[in-house]
């Protein structure tokens, strides 16, 4: 009756409404977030710890997020341009998302076809929902590890929702930054 009530309620909003939602629902975390890789003495890229609050735009970076626990990691974003992306799985950012022991990620992840994600031009705020299940979500939508990331559209986001509130093993972790 409950999961009635909510899939009544999601059919209703949009794109933007269910992403709203889906932020509701996650919890707000300092565990996640952009690093500017710098140049380490031996030309090796190092991430700088610290997560900021405002990027550049145009400027590479890598996405780090501090796992609590082993788990298969989806990662959506809604970008400057107010499109939305599943980021991992995919087989440009994570090609293997499942990972098996508490750690840090960093994404793309090393063995990825895309070193850096390079942000927009455009100023804005990108936003981030991870989830991490204890398994690959039952989602027919959702990108295999060896597939491009995928445009969002509202039934996708909708679908998420539903799967993610019937299931009590699931963190929802959501943060933000600027582009500017």
């Amino acid at each position: 009756q409950k999961l009635e009530g909510l899939l009544q309620r999601l059919q209703l909003l949009t794109i933007s409404g269910l992403w709203e939602e889906l932020r509701f629902r996650a919890v707000s975390t300092n565990k996640m977030g952009p690093v500017i890789p710098k140049v380490s003495d031996m030309n090796m890229y190092t991430p700088d710890s610290n997560y900021r609050n405002t990027i550049p735009a145009g400027t590479e970076i890598k996405f780090e997020v501090q796992l609590e626990r082993p788990g298969y990691l989806t990662l959506l974003e809604k970008g400057t341009t107010g499109e939305f992306f599943c980021l991992s799985p995919s087989s440009l950012f994570a090609p293997y998302p499942n990972f098996k022991e508490v750690s840090k990620v960093l994404l793309p992840m090393e063995g990825a076809p895309i070193e850096f994600f390079e942000l927009s031009l455009q100023p804005g705020v990108e936003e981030i929902i991870v989830a991490i299940a204890p398994e690959r979500p039952k989602l027919d939508w959702l990108p295999k590890p060896d597939e491009k990331p995928l445009q969002l559209q509202g039934k996708h986001l909708q679908e998420f929702l539903v799967y993610f509130e019937c299931e009590s093993d699931c963190t929802l972790w959501y943060m933000n930054y600027k582009v500017a």
